[in-house]
């Protein structure tokens, strides 16, 4: 369990944590309370965990086989994931604001979809 913002207690889950965001805040078992990681630092680890993966099968394919690269940096992008989702910062919510959040996500979602289906 990790560290509630609202209360400090440890009531928020590894998995809640990395599956928060705005429109899905992780709630504290202790106290209710909501809090989110921010929607850059979200995004940025996953990317940058395959960015590692990549990295290691570009110098693979640099010495002739690019799978037996990507599969030695697999740990290294492990390790990293890890750690940087425990380094991530988690940010409070009011209930009001992720209600708004879910709305705007919706209306962004809508209007994305139709952009596409209209090209």
């Amino acid at each position: 369990m990790l560290r509630c913002i609202p209360c400090d207690g440890l009531g928020i889950g590894i998995a809640a944590k990395r599956w928060s965001g705005r429109e899905a805040p992780a709630k504290c078992a202790k106290c209710g309370g909501l809090s989110h990681v921010i929607a850059s630092t979200g995004s940025g680890i996953p990317v940058a965990t395959l960015l590692i993966i990549l990295a290691f099968a570009a110098l693979g394919a640099a010495n002739g086989n690019p799978l037996l690269g990507a599969f030695c940096g697999l740990p290294v992008a492990v390790i990293y994931n890890v750690w940087a989702w425990a380094r991530a910062d988690m940010f409070p919510i009011s209930p009001k604001a992720m209600t708004k959040a879910r709305a705007v996500s919706w209306v962004v979602n809508v209007l994305t979809l139709l952009g596409i289906l209209g090209s």
